[in-house]
């Protein structure tokens, strides 16, 4: 047997006790464990009549008759339950498909679109939907077979899944319709177009320049905040999204070299996710590099003048204090004859003095021989035996020394001894002793 829901179907209630029909008793018509109405038996403890199938959208019904012992039956009669009849249920049922197009994300307006597929039932035409996000209830609307709905997300909404559930009730001979879909709201990423230099110069400013929009549009009102290194600067973005401003740096301890950048973007609507962009700016602080260098510059001159002053100092020999700074001029020596020794014009203070002037004298020629070079006439001994010393090698350190003792015995009041005179025929033999093994 089967039967729409909503239709009526004949049924038929006999009750009887060993043969013998029961009249007027009241009997319960169970559908599916629910008491759906109570019929009286005739005199022939019959009852015949329309039964209507609720409207329960389920595939089948189960039908009992019970009867249960009242007033005078009571400790009479047993009661008593007919065995079940099934009812095939039939009605009409369709599948509901939706989806969402468009910026899920708070303060947007999205777009629920649905379609109702009948199958081989007859559509309706139209009929009343509830659009439900979470447990709140958006609105009533009736709608055809496809439809849009648009439907604004709070600015507070919470970011993550929500369900959004549509339900159409049930219509005579049409079940009800329930159908969900899951929404993911989440904020739209922002994008920033920046423009900024690679290197800037300080004490001084860097600018800075951008755009900011998003998949919604360009981004108005954003909070953009730019640190570097304990500098920062806040602005806000114009209506097209574009922004720019200048970060004033003054004097820190750095000289040169990275140094990071922090810009922190926070949107004024409520469907743009913030942003953080972080970089390396190549800083030049060029009044400590100036001051450095500066620095550098005066101890290289300093250290300069001390190197030179050692090794001015290097080349006195063990004599005693130093002379005159000035060197002896080549018109103090004149030759008397080619096999004579050069003689001094300056006066001769006693026979110490020209033992060691003869002793340089003899020297003197050797290392032109050794040098190949001869003293010339506008050269002092001292610049000869600058000249000298690189050629010489080893003897060129003895040589110097020789000389510039000479040059004190010349200009000075120091009276030479017999031990100056030793040293100076042990320096004039150690050179004669090398020029030979040359």
């Amino acid at each position: 047997l089967e039967a729409f829901v909503g239709d009526e179907v004949d049924f038929t209630v006999v009750l009887e006790s060993n043969g013998e029909p029961l009249e007027n008793r009241n009997v319960d018509l169970i559908v599916d464990n629910t008491r759906h109405s109570t019929v009286t038996t005739n005199a022939q403890g019959y009852f015949e009549g329309p039964l209507q199938i609720p409207y329960r959208y389920l595939p089948t019904l189960e039908v009992r008759a019970i009867y249960y012992p009242e007033n005078e039956d009571i400790g009479v009669y047993l009661g008593s339950a007919s065995d079940p009849v099934y009812l095939a249920v039939k009605y009409y049922s369709a599948d509901l498909e939706l989806k969402v197009d468009g910026l899920v994300a708070p303060g947007q307006t999205p777009v629920l679109s649905g379609a109702f597929d009948y199958g081989q039932s007859p559509a309706m035409e139209k009929r009343e939907v509830m659009l439900y996000l979470g447990d709140v209830e958006k609105g009533n609307f009736e709608v055809a077979t496809t439809f849009e709905i648009p439907f604004p997300l709070p600015p507070d909404i919470e970011l993550g899944n929500h369900t959004l559930t549509v339900s159409s009730h049930a219509q005579e001979r049409y079940a009800p319709i329930v159908s969900s879909y899951m929404l993911n709201v989440t904020r739209v990423d922002t994008i920033c177009e920046l423009d900024m230099p690679d290197v800037a110069f300080i004490p001084g400013s860097i600018d800075l320049a951008g755009k900011l929009y998003s998949e919604a549009g360009p981004l108005e009102n954003a909070t953009i905040i730019s640190e570097i290194n304990g500098s920062t600067m806040q602005i806000h973005s114009a209506g097209d999204g574009s922004f720019a401003g200048r970060i004033n740096k003054g004097l820190d301890l750095s000289l040169l070299g990275y140094q990071q950048y922090n810009i922190r973007i926070t949107p004024g609507e409520p469907w743009n996710a913030p942003l953080t962009i972080s970089g390396n700016i190549f800083i030049i602080n060029f009044v400590n590099l100036a001051i450095v260098l500066a620095a550098l510059a005066a101890i290289s001159l300093f250290m300069h003048f001390r190197l030179r002053r050692y090794r001015s100092k290097s080349f006195d020999d063990s004599f005693g204090p130093a002379g005159v700074a000035g060197g002896i001029p080549v018109s103090a020596f004149e030759a008397k004859d080619d096999d004579d020794t050069t003689a001094i014009n300056y006066p001769r203070k006693d026979s110490l003095y020209n033992s060691i002037i003869n002793l340089y004298i003899q020297t003197l020629k050797l290392v032109q021989k050794m040098v190949s070079a001869n003293l010339k006439p506008e050269q002092t001994l001292r610049e000869y035996a600058a000249q000298a010393h690189p050629k010489l090698g080893f003897p060129g350190k003895m040589f110097v020394q020789f000389t510039l003792f000479v040059e004190k015995l010349i200009y000075s009041a120091y009276n030479p001894t017999d031990e100056d005179v030793g040293k100076s025929r042990q320096l004039s033999s150690s050179i004669k002793a090398e020029g030979a093994l040359k």
